[in-house]
């Protein structure tokens, strides 16, 4: 049965039909010899089942053929497929074995040609791969046929209803072209090995997970896909027994391809693959220890770097084609978001769709839109920060400012730099941006972070590397490898708060843990440096960082404490224009010695205090919450406070 035809094409269906009719006939005039012949049936050889269409094979013939039945097991699925098919059949059944019409293993060897007892074993097709079930008392209990395989068998469109929930199917998609073709031309000869069940695992650089399920798609075709969920696998050994049991049967009824994703559920995972006779995909390395106990020949394929490379700039060729003026602003975005190539078509499609005018400002959004569900990897190890406002909302001195402009435009500018010029042509390594952010509490580094994300269209994500850092050896680098693999492909942009956590000033290497911990830090600066976004780190402590760390960062900006002048300028902007405002005296208010932060804490207390009260906002709330704010910090209050309070 060519599983891709068996559910489209009725014809098939029509000839399935006749060669089963034609089947039945033959094996009921089987069994009225049997019954005419009574105690002297001897059992004669079988007489060849009828034979097929050129070009045509019997959904039968083919289960025979993929599950490697003997002749006896072949007459078995048949005749079972005949109870429920064939009224003069069941009846003639009846006749021969009263009083019941249902057939056990012993009456089958009785009338079946060239019967053989490990037809019933455990490890032989019938019971192991589920075609039949049989009850305790093998001999005499009553066989029964999955109504999966009776449809089957039927030539009934149907579907393995016990995999709802963990097996979705993928049918072989429109002709269109793979996304990444040189993946596709190694994985389409390698489907094509019969020397024993493959695990086929598929790798690709970060952000290409749909474009390698989209290659897989074209390359098996017509074959489709059956999309594993691990995450629903069952827990019992005898239910993950029976899932991998039932995934085998869907694979070789249709001749569709298993297909599991690596990092989901990798246990349950590892313990399925075991239990496989089938051949399967993986998306991503395989699980640890997996290797040991199974029973596939592994091969990896490998979508390098420079192929996806080469793809998305076919890809980015043909659609700058046809949007030419868009051409360099797809390329930046292609580059930021790690848009494989069957991304950037869609990007293309969605644009063309927009009226020509509002093209050029859809660009980033629609592909930072598209990159975000990328980013859900990050939600266990990162918080998302709502940016609001972009440069005009900060108060630095103006060698800050420019700095913060330049870091901007370097990561614009990343994809002519590196790819255009050929400045990141043999390593990746010193294309990340990274931008170290000193200063004391409240100075403004991480509304600067906001500020250059918003100005860039970026998603911010906040990490607490005092989080990040485990006492289990290993365990920070692999939250590590899991952030930056998801922002990377989601093109997010990266806060790492307490930056002295992992690059405080070395102390001597005393035990095994100090060694992992260099490691860790140099396994995070190389990350930083190969990242094609910008990682931003925040020290409250600049001179506790190791010096050679510092050395390694290229932008180092420094937030100073805000004289009077840029004091006063945060308190004016701190008032939003639907907020009541009493007698407020900047200048005095300028005089206190507080950072940005301080002082947008003292505005937000003085509001509250003002709704509470019913009044505006004005001088002496401000002051008193000033005073406050003083007590938290367990610092004496202001001059201004002092005076006012006199």
């Amino acid at each position: 049965m060519n599983a891709p035809q068996a559910f489209t094409n009725a014809d098939w269906a029509t000839l399935n039909q006749a060669w089963l009719t034609q089947a039945l006939a033959q094996l009921r005039e089987r069994l009225e010899q049997a019954l005419t012949a009574g105690a002297d049936w001897r059992n004669p050889p079988a007489e060849p089942l009828p034979p097929a269409t050129a070009g045509f094979c019997p959904a039968l013939l083919n289960i025979s053929q993929r599950f490697g039945l003997s002749g006896f097991e072949t007459q078995l699925l048949l005749l079972l497929a005949g109870v429920h098919l064939d009224q003069r059949l069941r009846t003639l059944l009846g006749r021969l074995f009263p009083p019941s019409t249902a057939l056990c293993f012993s009456q089958a060897m009785s009338v079946l040609p060239e019967p053989h007892w490990d037809a019933l074993s455990n490890q032989a097709p019938l019971r192991n791969r589920l075609l039949i079930e049989a009850g305790s008392a093998l001999l005499d209990s009553p066989l029964q046929m999955p109504e999966r395989l009776l449809h089957h068998i039927a030539g009934v469109k149907a579907r393995e209803t016990l995999l709802d929930g963990i097996v979705s199917v993928l049918a072989a998609p429109a002709t269109a072209p793979a996304p990444l073709p040189e993946l596709q031309q190694a994985l389409r000869e390698a489907s094509q090995e019969r020397s024993g069940p493959q695990l086929i695992c598929l790798q690709a650089p970060v952000g290409h997970e749909e474009a390698l399920l989209a290659t897989c798609r074209q390359a098996l075709a017509p074959r489709g896909l059956l999309l594993l969920n691990a995450q629903a696998l069952p827990e019992g050994p005898a239910e993950l027994l029976r899932c991998a049991r039932l995934l085998d049967r869907e694979a070789l009824l249709t001749g569709f391809w298993p297909l599991l994703r690596a990092g989901e559920n990798e246990p349950r995972l590892a313990r399925l693959i075991e239990h496989l006779h089938s051949s399967a995909l993986l998306l991503g390395a395989p699980p640890s220890g997996l290797l040991q106990a199974t029973p596939h020949r592994l091969l990896q394929l490998q979508a390098t770097a420079e192929s996806c490379r080469r793809a998305a700039e076919a890809a980015l060729r043909a659609c700058g084609d046809e949007l030419p003026d868009l051409r360099a602003e797809l390329g930046r975005a292609a580059r930021q978001f790690s848009l494989a190539p069957n991304a950037i078509v869609e990007l293309s499609r969605q644009l063309k769709q927009t009226p020509a005018a509002e093209r050029p400002a859809q660009v980033w959004p629609a592909a930072a839109q598209a990159a975000r569900a990328r980013l859900a990897g990050l939600a266990q190890l990162a918080t998302r920060i709502e940016t609001k406002q972009g440069f005009a909302g900060l108060v630095l001195p103006p060698a800050q400012m420019q700095a913060l402009r330049d870091m901007a435009g370097q990561l614009r500018q990343a994809r002519t730099v590196f790819e255009d010029w050929g400045f990141g042509a043999g390593s990746s390594r010193g294309q990340g941006l990274c931008a170290l952010f000193a200063g004391d509490s409240g100075t403004g580094k991480t509304l600067a972070a906001e500020a250059i994300a918003h100005e860039l269209g970026l998603d911010l994500y906040r990490i607490d590397l005092a989080l990040m850092v485990s006492k289990y050896i290993g365990e920070t680098e692999k939250n590590l490898k899991q952030l930056f693999d998801a922002a990377e492909a989601g093109g997010a942009l990266l806060l790492f708060d307490e930056a002295d956590a992992l690059f405080g000033k070395r102390s001597e290497v005393k035990d095994s843990h100090d060694r992992h911990a260099n490691l860790e830090v140099a396994y995070l600066l190389q990350r930083i440096e190969s990242y094609r976004g910008m990682a931003i780190l925040t020290s409250n402590m600049k001179s506790a960082l190791d010096r050679a760390f510092l050395r390694r960062i290229p932008f180092i900006v420094n937030f100073p404490f805000p004289d009077a002048a840029a004091r006063a300028l945060i308190w004016q902007r701190q008032f939003p224009a639907n907020a009541p405002l009493g007698e407020i005296d900047i200048a005095t208010l300028a005089r206190l010695d507080l950072s940005g932060g301080h002082i947008r804490n003292v505005v937000l207390a003085a509001a509250f205090r003002a709704a509470e009260l019913g009044q505006p906002i004005h001088q002496a709330l401000l002051l008193q919450a000033a005073r406050g704010e003083y007590a938290k910090l367990d610092r004496p209050p202001g001059l201004a406070c002092r005076e006012e309070a006199a």
